[in-house]
């Protein structure tokens, strides 16, 4: 298992943050070959805009790959292969 850059971690926790009006969003991520999910529990009370999603990408150098409902999570995947189509 890898983590994320420390900075990349601050910038993403920001979007997060904004995105949910909260100030202590803690980040939540698994990465997985090439493939990375951030997910947070639905109490939080809203998906994801799209705004945050392309925040997202652009912050991880990534391709929003789709995202769905596990239990009681939202889950919003990102492909982190620059040559994947």
């Amino acid at each position: 298992m890898a983590d994320l850059e420390k900075n990349i971690e601050e910038k993403l926790t920001e979007v997060f943050k904004g995105e949910f009006e909260k100030e202590d969003f803690e980040l939540n991520y698994l990465i997985t070959d090439d493939v990375i999910t951030f997910f947070f529990p639905i109490a939080e009370g809203k998906e994801l805009s799209l705004d945050a999603i392309e925040k997202i990408s652009s912050i991880i150098d990534g391709r929003f790959e789709g995202s769905n409902l596990v239990n009681q999570e939202y889950r919003y995947a990102f492909n982190l292969d620059p040559c994947a189509d």
